[in-house]
């Protein structure tokens, strides 16, 4: 596997980041990425969409490492979405509120889809403030495995 997700490293490229951020920017920002999203009785497994949210993270890490950056890790997300009472309401409807909840500066999110045996991943890099959508990336493969490969 390459040191950096590719994908991460298109959505997360400091210029991204760069363009966001308010000139006299605090000494440490933070990243969240949210659990990735699937619908389980479409064939995606939890498995899948853990395996992609977690390598989500170690790209992230690589890809802001020595930048200033925090990668703020979400145990406790189901917690806040169930006590914002958005456990029930379309997917994404809550990633704002759950950003701005755990303080984020910036947030991904990611949405796995699968059709005649075929993956599709969609990430998406927003600002914490408002969720203004900063990168959109996609990658396509026969499996996870060449997801994460890139």
């Amino acid at each position: 596997m390459k040191p950096c997700w590719p994908l991460l490293a298109a959505s997360l490229s400091t210029a991204s980041l760069s363009a966001a951020a308010p000139a006299k920017a605090p000494a440490s920002k933070v990243i969240v990425v949210l659990e990735f999203r699937g619908n389980t009785d479409n064939g995606i497994t939890r498995d899948q969409l853990i395996i992609l949210s977690d390598q989500a993270r170690k790209g992230t890490l690589e890809a802001v490492m020595g930048q200033g950056f925090k990668v703020r890790e979400t145990e406790d997300q189901q917690l806040i979405i169930q006590q914002m009472g958005c456990k029930s309401g379309p997917p994404g409807e809550c990633d704002l509120d759950v950003a701005q909840k755990l303080k984020a500066n910036y947030f991904l999110t990611g949405e796995l889809l699968q059709t005649t045996g075929k993956f599709y991943l969609t990430m998406k890099l927003r600002e914490g403030d408002a969720g203004a959508e900063l990168a959109l990336e996609s990658l396509s493969g026969a499996d996870v495995d060449q997801l994460v490969a890139g």
